[in-house]
C-alpha cells in the first residue's frame, strides 16, 4: 500500500490558538497534525459543497428517524469521532465524512480499486453511521457485512483491503 505524500508546510498562528488546539488534541487523544488536517478537509469540503436551500420547518407525526415527513437533524456533531487508519488518526468534524481513492473524499484509500467514493461515515438525528457507497466488494464491520451500521466505539470497518478502527470520544 502506497503513503500518501505529504509536505512539510509552515503558517504563523496566535499562540492562544496554538494553546487551544494543544487542549483539544490532548482531550481527544489526537495529534496535533491530525486535528488540523481534519480540519482543514472539513473546511474544504464545506466550502466545496453547493449549499441548499434551507426548507421550512413544517409540523410533521414522529414517525421515527427519516421516516415520511419526520425531520432529520444532521446538525453538527456534539459527540467527536475518530477514525484510525494506516497508523494515522483522522478526526470527524463534519455531518458528513467521506471514504475513498476521489480527491474530494475527507479520508484518502490508496489504490484504484473500488469507486472513488466508497463510504461515508454521517451524523444523522444524534448518532454517527457508517453507510457504504456501493463498494462492489461490500463493507464489513466486525466481521459482518453490513450496508448501514450505527457506530459503537471499537469497531473495525474493512473496505476492500482497507481496514478501518473507529472510536468515539466524549465531546
Amino acid at each position: 500500500m502506497a503513503e500518501t505524500k505529504k509536505s512539510l508546510r509552515q503558517f504563523e498562528c496566535p499562540d492562544e490558538v496554538w494553546a487551544q488546539l494543544e487542549v483539544l488534541a490532548r482531550e481527544q487523544e489526537i495529534s496535533i497534525n491530525s486535528l488540523v488536517t481534519g480540519a482543514i478537509r472539513a473546511y474544504l469540503r464545506a466550502c466545496s459543497e453547493p449549499r441548499p436551500p434551507q426548507p421550512l420547518p413544517m409540523p410533521c407525526l414522529s414517525m421515527g428517524p427519516g421516516a415520511w415527513g419526520a425531520p432529520i437533524d444532521r446538525s453538527v456533531p456534539s459527540v467527536k469521532l475518530v477514525v484510525a487508519f494506516a497508523g494515522v488518526e483522522h478526526i470527524v468534524l463534519t455531518a458528513r465524512f467521506v471514504i475513498g481513492s476521489g480527491p474530494s473524499c475527507d479520508l484518502q484509500l490508496d489504490g484504484p480499486d473500488g469507486q472513488p467514493e466508497r463510504a461515508m461515515i454521517e451524523w444523522l438525528n444524534g448518532v454517527y453511521h457508517f453507510v457504504d457507497l456501493g463498494e462492489p466488494a461490500g463493507i464489513y464491520c466486525n466481521g459482518q457485512r453490513v450496508s448501514r451500521k450505527r457506530i459503537d466505539s471499537g469497531d473495525e470497518f474493512v473496505i476492500g483491503a482497507h481496514r478501518l478502527i473507529v472510536r468515539v470520544v466524549a465531546g
